[in-house]
C-alpha cells in the first residue's frame, strides 16, 4: 500500500440549538474518527512495507469558513478537525516519507450536496453565487489535485491544505 484516500460525511443540517448529543456523535464519529483511523491504518501499513506514500484526506471549504445559510456546526468542526489531523499527522509521518496532505472541497455536485439542496431549492443558487464562477463544480474537476498529490510530483508536499471552490468569495 503506498496512496490512500481518507474520505468520509455526513450532515445534519439543523439549527446549533437543536443538535443533539447523537448528532454531534454520529458527525464526529464518521467524519473525523473516520478519517483518522484511516490515515493511522494506511500509515502503519506504509511504514511496516517501508515504501512511504501519500495520504489524501477530504475536507471541506466548511472547514475553512462559516456556511451560512446552513445550519451545519458539527459537520464544520469536523471538517475544521480534518484539516488539523491532516497537518499533524504529516509531521508525525513525515520521517517515514508518507505525505499527508487535505484538500477542501467547496460546492462539489455530490449526492449530499442534491440532499441538501433538495430540503430548500433555493440554496441552488445560493451555493452558485457563493463562489467566482457561479457554478457548482461536478466530482471530476478533484481529479487533477488528486493526481497531483498522489504522483511523485509532489514529493516534497505534505501538511498542507488545497482549497478547490472555482473562486471563493
Amino acid at each position: 500500500m503506498s496512496l490512500s484516500i481518507a474520505a468520509a460525511g455526513i450532515i445534519r443540517d439543523k439549527p446549533f440549538l437543536q443538535h443533539t448529543e447523537k448528532d454531534w456523535r454520529d458527525t464526529i464519529d464518521v467524519n473525523l474518527n473516520g478519517v483518522f483511523f484511516t490515515i493511522q491504518h494506511c500509515a502503519s501499513k506504509m511504514v511496516e512495507q517501508k515504501t512511504g506514500g501519500s495520504v489524501v484526506c477530504i475536507s471541506s471549504t466548511a472547514g475553512h469558513k462559516s456556511l451560512a445559510p446552513q445550519t451545519v456546526a458539527a459537520y464544520t468542526a469536523s471538517k475544521y478537525a480534518v484539516r488539523g489531523l491532516a497537518k499533524q499527522a504529516a509531521h508525525e509521518m513525515a520521517e517515514h516519507n508518507i505525505r499527508i496532505n487535505s484538500i477542501s472541497p467547496g460546492t462539489i455536485l455530490t449526492d449530499m450536496l442534491k440532499g441538501v439542496m433538495e430540503q430548500d431549492s433555493s440554496r441552488r443558487k445560493l451555493f452558485e453565487d457563493s463562489c467566482a464562477m457561479k457554478r457548482l463544480a461536478t466530482p471530476d474537476e478533484l481529479s487533477g489535485i488528486m493526481l497531483y498529490l498522489m504522483s511523485e510530483a509532489s514529493s516534497y508536499t505534505t501538511g498542507q491544505d488545497f482549497l478547490i471552490y472555482g473562486g471563493l468569495v
